[in-house]
């Protein structure tokens, strides 16, 4: 959710379905400029705005995304990640 009020504020030409719309104002709406400085100094701001475009792109009807098994080395990759960032 903050990925999306980020992107929402430094690109606000960029179409968000409409659920994802709707559900924006609910969610904080568009941040700040504050705010924006403090998302974008998080070191995990990067890949949580990868992850949200992920999500956006992903928005597609019929878009055939094959099956779990096809998604494994992407899973590992971040779960790898996600191990290394913990202390």
């Amino acid at each position: 959710m903050p990925a999306k009020r980020y992107l929402a504020a430094v690109k606000p030409d960029r179409r968000l379905s409409p659920q994802s719309a709707l559900t924006l104002g609910t969610q904080g709406g568009v941040m700040g400029p504050a705010e924006v400085r403090a998302f974008a100094a998080d070191p995990d701001a990067e890949a949580a705005v990868t992850l949200r475009q992920a999500d956006d792109a992903g928005k597609v009807a019929g878009l055939d995304a094959g099956v779990m098994e096809d998604w494994r080395p992407v899973l590992e990759l971040v779960a790898a990640g996600a191990y290394a960032h913990t202390p």
